[in-house]
């Protein structure tokens, strides 16, 4: 009973390791991708720098077309956002209201009819 423990266990740190290596090696080469990415930016850079090292401010700019799409699908994903939150905020008030009437007319004695509406008119004003 205790043998096939051990071999499962031995073949789930063998798996485990055999993973890592893999992850390892992916890894490395990665590394000198981007190394050789480097390289190659630094080579551009320096055959396109004038006398300076640093880069001036207006090679560190974005053109305002790239900004001006990058705001305008920000602002397009809030508003399917808001959308949403919308739609869940209704249905979740048409719940409350439901279920606060259930439970006023089960317990009337419990708890009063009026202090549950008192809460769904409330509720109705939150969020708008």
């Amino acid at each position: 009973m205790g043998e096939p423990a051990l071999t499962i266990k031995a073949q789930y740190q063998q798996e485990y390791r055999q993973t890592k290596k893999n992850e390892k090696t992916a890894l490395l080469a990665k590394v000198g991708e981007l190394e050789k990415t480097l390289v190659r930016i630094r080579r551009r850079h320096s055959a396109t720098a004038k006398h300076s090292e640093r880069p001036t401010s207006k090679d560190l700019l974005l053109p305002w077309k790239d900004v001006a799409k990058a705001l305008s699908e920000s602002a397009r994903e809030a508003l399917v956002l808001q959308l949403s939150l919308r739609k869940d905020l209704d249905l979740n008030r048409e719940v409350f209201q439901r279920l606060a009437t259930w439970v006023a007319k089960s317990s009337p004695v419990l708890v009063g009819f009026h202090f549950f509406l008192s809460l769904t008119s409330n509720a109705s004003t939150y969020g708008r």
